[in-house]
């Protein structure tokens, strides 16, 4: 039986996951599928998975919560590759909609999904479709510490595989990050192609991380302050670390120019999902992210981006009142 795995592109969770399917069922490269929230990017994905025409396979969706806005496009897909006689699984720990989960459990065969603060996604993978080794279990410590953003000794390693992962995303994404996936699945975590990719992201984030700088907003629309910074090619965390270093608010928002996400970060006890779901978006309540309309914002000018803060505020009034 052929086995294929839809999953996020943006960070090693995601991967994560395509690795240990890699690892365990020695899947194909060429039947990973990555994709992130962005309506254009699901709309590719979908059209992906069933383009390689899987027939009484089992297709594993992971790491990918599902907004509403996305509901109608997973459903069309899931039916068509149910018809085809293929086994769908859906295996993710990111918070959704009662109304999603309707609209797609008739159409899956396995579906462990909603809010998990104990299991990230591949951890959730490896506990229910993986055989445990010593591998496994040291990799599914530092995916955990990744995606739950814990300090822990393996911060190096978790970094450089962060930034990696970002570099990656820009050129030959599908290429990249199916080649990322089965080094993981090897037990590899260091290699010269990750090496490569790490070195290419510090060598552009000094003035990505400065443009940054320049850009930062503090705003205060109420309950919680909220930090502004408007620049492309970072890493989210690191970003929004920078952000708060400056700015010290409850909610961070680097905001990339060039594709108009917006990633958010928050401080504990503060949800920040709030703005991301009311602005079709999605994610955890500390960290979280939704696509936008550049040209709603004047394309991120210097008037557009006052525009786009006096929007937010606008936003995070009426989700935390």
């Amino acid at each position: 039986m052929q086995i294929y795995n839809v999953t996020h592109e943006a960070d090693l969770d995601g991967i994560g996951c395509a690795a240990m399917l890699v690892r365990n069922y020695r899947v194909p490269l060429r039947n990973l599928v990555f994709l992130n929230y962005e309506k254009r990017s699901f709309e590719r994905g979908m059209k992906e998975i069933l383009d390689m025409k899987p027939r009484d396979g089992m297709v594993v969706f992971s790491d990918f919560g599902m907004n509403d806005r996305l509901v109608p496009i997973a459903k069309r897909t899931l039916a068509a590759l149910k018809r085809s006689g293929n086994r769908i699984l859906w295996i993710d720990h990111h918070p959704w909609s009662d109304r999603a989960i309707a609209s797609v459990k008739s159409l899956c065969d396995v579906m462990v999904v909603g809010e998990n603060e104990k299991y990230c996604a591949t951890e959730l993978v490896y506990r229910l479709l993986c055989d445990r080794d010593a591998f496994g279990d040291r990799f599914m410590k530092l995916v955990h510490a990744s995606d739950f953003a814990l300090m822990t000794r393996n911060e190096p390693t978790i970094r450089r595989l962060a930034l990696a992962i970002k570099v990656m995303n820009w050129g030959n994404r599908d290429s990249n990050l199916r080649k990322l996936a089965g080094q993981m699945a090897e037990g590899m975590l260091t290699s010269p192609f990750i090496e490569a990719a790490h070195r290419k992201y510090l060598a552009e984030s000094k003035a990505n991380l400065k443009v940054l700088k320049d850009s930062l907003v503090l705003a205060n629309p109420g309950r919680y302050t909220i930090g502004f910074g408007f620049s492309t090619r970072l890493n989210t965390n690191a970003a929004c670390e920078a952000i708060d270093r400056e700015l010290h608010t409850d909610i961070r928002m680097y905001v990339d120019r060039v594709s108009g996400t917006a990633h958010l970060r928050s401080s504990k006890g503060v949800d920040c999902s709030r703005i991301a779901v009311f602005m079709g978006g999605g994610g955890h309540p500390q960290a979280c992210g939704f696509q936008f309309d550049m040209k709603e914002f004047d394309n991120l000018s210097e008037k557009g981006i006052a525009k786009y803060v006096d929007r937010m505020m606008d936003v995070a009034k009426k989700v935390y009142r």
